[in-house]
């Protein structure tokens, strides 16, 4: 809740574009996680769809939200 991870994402993907030369970044977040979405989409990524009933935690079954994000 510090803004850590919006600091560190953009950072992250630039430097593995500098260094790497990838351009495309997929992230996976269970439904629910509001916050990762939130860092997520502060850092540019956008929806891209919805695994549904893709995992099971605690026996119960979630959505699996899939973001990317092109860079450079």
């Amino acid at each position: 809740g510090r803004g850590l991870m919006t600091t560190a994402l953009p950072a992250f993907l630039a430097w593995s574009a500098g260094t790497h030369g990838l351009s495309r970044f997929t992230a996976h977040v269970y439904e629910g996680n509001e916050a990762s979405v939130r860092v997520l989409e502060r850092c540019g990524f956008r929806r891209e769809g919805v695994l549904r009933g893709a995992i099971r935690k605690e026996g119960v079954g979630l959505d699996m939200l899939v973001f990317g994000i092109l860079v450079g």
